[in-house]
């Protein structure tokens, strides 16, 4: 397993994003930073079994 949030926060069926990283950290940073974060947000709760093999091949990226 790759990353899991608790059953409580997988039930809303959102993805929530801070606003601290949509103030602080999206405008300054790379958008392939960017895409990979909210992925990694989204991909905790919809995909909890899957590997980070699996979360780099979905983003066409290598584990590196």
């Amino acid at each position: 397993m790759f990353c899991k949030f608790s059953s409580q926060f997988a039930v809303s069926n959102n993805t929530i994003i801070d606003n601290v990283f949509l103030q602080e950290f999206m405008p300054k940073e790379n958008a392939l930073y960017v895409k990979v974060y909210l992925y990694g947000l989204y991909f905790c709760t919809a995909r909890p079994d899957a590997t980070i093999e699996d979360f780099a091949n979905d983003l066409e990226l290598t584990t590196e």
